[in-house]
């Protein structure tokens, strides 16, 4: 959280002092790294907590490596599983992955996503995602409401069969997905 009274840093200096701190809790052998993903604001001002993810794979050898969460409806499943799939081979398959829907509307508005829709948007991605993941490399197709496509293989494959998933929620549906699906909460 970089909001809080009287704060100077700005947001460059935030995603340094998250990397670093990130890197000493490895050194220290904590578990892991949960990086949050925000945009247009100032509560964290991370916007790609994969970006920084994949640099502290490359720089880092035993902490676990997860966003605190991917704000899922905000982007296109496929890519998702494709970006988080790489990193956990980058990463020799220490990733832990979480998705939510974020609570923010102002987060929405400039990509165009609904957000009165984004639990529907939410479980048709998450179940794409975990499609995706678990299609071992096998090409799938999809015919739903927000996603469509036919014949799609993501490369590469993650290494963790299966990367560990979560959902992160306050709301009663979501808390029901993550138990359909079997995500870790």
């Amino acid at each position: 959280d970089n909001h809080y009274a009287n704060n100077s840093r700005n947001a460059n200096q935030f995603v340094s002092d998250i990397a670093a701190e990130a890197l000493y809790a490895d050194q220290l052998a904590m578990h892991s790294a949960w990086i949050g993903e925000h945009h247009f604001n100032s509560l964290g001002v991370l916007s790609c907590p994969d970006l920084v993810l994949a640099s502290l794979a490359a720089r880092s050898t035993k902490i676990r490596l997860a966003p605190a969460v991917t704000v899922l409806p905000l982007h296109n499943p496929i890519r998702v599983a494709e970006q988080w799939a790489t990193l956990d081979l980058l990463s020799n398959g220490r990733v832990d992955w979480a998705a939510g829907r974020g609570y923010d509307r102002r987060e929405y508005a400039p990509f165009h996503v609904s957000f009165e829709d984004n639990q529907a948007i939410f479980e048709e991605g998450m179940e794409v995602v975990q499609m995706l993941w678990r299609a071992g490399g096998e090409r799938v197709s999809h015919r739903g409401k927000y996603y469509q496509f036919e014949d799609v293989r993501i490369t590469p494959q993650p290494i963790q069969k299966p990367i560990p998933a979560y959902i992160g929620s306050f709301s009663k549906p979501s808390i029901e997905l993550a138990a359909r699906l079997g995500c870790g909460l």
